[in-house]
């Protein structure tokens, strides 16, 4: 008897505990991140009656009796399932989806927890509520990389950080470049050079010319004597060796003698060795701009095949007749330079109307230096007023005397030397519309090195001509011309007939160089007008033109003003310079079994003995979970469930009180018998 009134004592305490974790659970209903927990009743040891016996071959076993003497707690489990998530809009609000837990730390103990309502103190580290414990995580370096062997330490936001300024290397073009723009005209390069072209005198030419084998060269055929004289300023005297093995190719040996004038430079007038192609070979010329009298000279001797060889080149005061002049005349975009001399007629020139000549000197008469073909003719126009000037399909320039009286004649235009003898007659195989009409300016802001910025103005013309189609000429400016590029700043794109890019052209194959001065280091800048062939960049089609640089790498120096934070944890810094760089990670961990943690309150647990170590990671990589931003994790607790084993355990508790008063009403009855 009284073995059942013990029972029904176990099952009025253990019921009451399980109250006690509802109630306990009802009451964190609403609290941010708490997971329920729920209580497990095990029977306790019963006695036994007799004990059970085996069947035999005429009779039946014999099952054992018990008798149950109550009940006790088995276990109170934490149910660790994912919460509700609620969207707060605070930045610093955060929740995990996933079995981890956030890391937090005193200095000295490590502590977790699934509740992210986190603040940050007056030295800007973040800590996890009221409690002064900081979160953990890593801490990118000034560029906004996050090493895996970066150590795990408490958070700050660095307010004040600054992020360096970054020079600019790449710019991008994009855009359209209009195929129907009107063309302008490539100018004359005003700079024609009187050459001399060294001509064979016994082996000369045999010698000098290149072959796939590279120069001959033996015991007599090894040596080249220079001498540069301009009886003012300075002599070069050098002997050029052409010992077997030295020079390889004809190149080669002209780089050695450039190499020697430069060594030399109170030379007056431009003197530069150069390989000479003509008829398929190549040879040796000396060219130069020097306007000497006759005594400036330039000598080349040597020994070759046995016999000296010497040659006298000079000045224009002179025109000896063992130098041949040449007459070179590229077409560029550019400026006809001061001193040069266009003739159009003269006396030589029977049949036309007039005669006349003008000097191109900056700014004389009024007429400036022209930059183009157009420019050009109205120069021309105003010197020569009444005459018709034209320009044919081809883009030959061609002067027609219509003056009263004059049978009309025509007569090309044609460039002379000082002397107004005829050198050539310049055919500019280009058209001339207009010149505003094929131009476009565009430019960006980039920054050096110091964060400093710069105006890179890129300008565009159209040079496309019968014989070159869909041909633009670019060129670069810095600070409106103010610093002046070494390298790169000018060049040819070349566009296919379905509007794509083909080839983009460096002039002297180098990158964008200049010097923004105050300390700043040289920059080099890239230009990238897209993919050949493709039309991610800049195209050519009958379509207004919107070429512009739409986007460059570099940056000036900023300082932190707000941040944010992803899925992985990661803390993303904004500057004032534009520039969003991570700044920090928040770690996260796991144990193999976190009903082993210790509660220390606070939603807070520690590493138990049957909780297993942590392993300490990052959400979304080293871990696979995920952080939300701007959210908490709610109470998983359920109600209508609390509610439901609120009344089972409220039945459980009675019926082990009638138990009770039963087996005492009985024991009662007990007592009576001796009456």
């Amino acid at each position: 008897m009284l073995r059942s009134m013990f029972a029904g004592v176990s099952g009025l305490q253990n019921h009451q505990t399980e109250l006690d974790v509802i109630g306990n659970n009802i009451a964190n209903v609403n609290t941010k991140g708490y997971k329920a927990e729920r209580v497990n009743f095990k029977e306790n040891l019963s006695q036994a009656l007799s004990v059970g016996t085996k069947p035999t071959t005429s009779k039946g076993g014999i099952n054992p009796l018990y008798v149950g003497i109550g009940m006790s707690i088995g276990s109170i489990d934490k149910v660790f399932t994912q919460g509700d998530l609620e969207n707060t809009g605070n930045r610093l609000d955060l929740a995990i989806q996933g079995d981890a837990f956030f890391l937090l730390s005193d200095g000295e103990q490590e502590y977790f927890t699934r509740v992210g309502n986190f603040t940050t103190d007056s030295n800007g580290y973040i800590v996890y509520g009221n409690t002064g414990l900081r979160v953990q995580g890593r801490v990118a370096d000034a560029t906004g990389d996050i090493s895996n062997q970066t150590r795990i330490q408490s958070i700050a936001l660095p307010f004040g950080q600054k992020a360096p300024a970054k020079a600019t290397e790449d710019v991008q073009l994009t855009g359209n470049l209009d195929s129907n723009t009107n063309k302008v005209s490539k100018v004359l390069a005003a700079s024609y050079a009187k050459t001399a072209s060294l001509t064979s005198v016994g082996n000369w030419a045999d010698v000098l010319t290149a072959n796939p084998a590279g120069l001959v060269i033996d015991a007599t055929n090894n040596q080249i004597d220079l001498e540069i004289d301009d009886d003012a300023d300075g002599t070069i005297n050098t002997t050029i060796n052409l010992t077997a093995g030295t020079y390889g190719t004809l190149k080669e040996v002209v780089a050695e003698i450039n190499n020697q004038i430069d060594a030399n430079r109170e030379i007056s007038g431009e003197i530069v060795a150069e390989v000479y192609t003509t008829g398929g070979n190549d040879y040796l010329r000396i060219r130069t701009t020097d306007t000497g009298g006759a005594d400036t000279h330039i000598t080349l001797g040597g020994s070759f095949s046995g016999a000296a060889t010497t040659l006298n080149i000079t000045g224009t005061g002179s025109g000896t007749t063992a130098s041949t002049y040449l007459t070179e005349i590229p077409f560029f975009e550019g400026h006809l330079t001061d001193g040069d001399i266009i003739k159009i007629g003269g006396a030589d020139k029977a049949g036309f109307g007039r005669t006349g000549s003008f000097t191109f000197l900056a700014d004389a008469d009024g007429l400036g230096n022209p930059s183009t073909l157009g420019d050009l003719i109205n120069a021309i126009d105003s010197v020569f007023p009444g005459a018709e000037i034209t320009v044919d399909n081809n883009g030959n320039l061609t002067v027609t005397d219509t003056e009263a009286g004059v049978s009309e004649r025509t007569c090309a235009i044609t460039l002379t030397d000082a002397n107004y003898n005829s050198i050539a007659t310049p055919t500019f195989n280009t058209r001339i519309e207009g010149r505003d009409a094929g131009e476009h300016q565009t430019s960006i802001q980039i920054y050096d090195s110091k964060g400093k910025p710069h105006t890179l103005q890129i300008n565009f013309t159209n040079i496309s001509s019968l014989t070159d189609p869909d041909l633009w000429r670019w060129e670069c400016t810095i600070d409106n011309g103010t610093i002046e590029p070494s390298a790169g700043n000018r060049g040819y794109m070349k566009f296919n007939p379905d509007g794509s890019l083909s080839a983009i052209e460096i002039e002297d194959g180098m990158p964008l160089t200049f010097e923004p001065g105050e300390g700043s280091a040289t920059m080099e800048i890239n230009l990238d007008p897209g993919q050949a062939g493709y039309f991610n960049g800049l195209t050519q089609f009958n379509s207004t033109t919107s070429a512009v640089p739409n986007m460059q790498d570099g940056y000036g120096m900023g300082e932190l003003y707000d941040y944010s934070f992803d899925e992985t944890g990661t803390i993303t810094g904004h500057f004032t310079n534009g520039v969003s760089q991570a700044i920090a990670q928040i770690a996260v961990a796991t144990v193999n079994n976190p009903q082993g943690f210790e509660q220390v309150g606070d939603n807070l647990f520690q590493v138990g003995a049957n909780s297993g170590m942590p392993v300490r990671g990052w959400a979304g990589s080293t871990i696979q979970t995920e952080i939300s931003p701007e959210t908490l994790e709610m109470s998983n607790v359920d109600l209508a469930s609390e509610f439901a084993k609120m009344i089972i355990s409220q039945r459980g508790f009675q019926a082990n009180s009638r138990v009770i008063t039963t087996a005492d009403t009985l024991l009662n009855e007990i007592v009576q018998l001796k009456r």
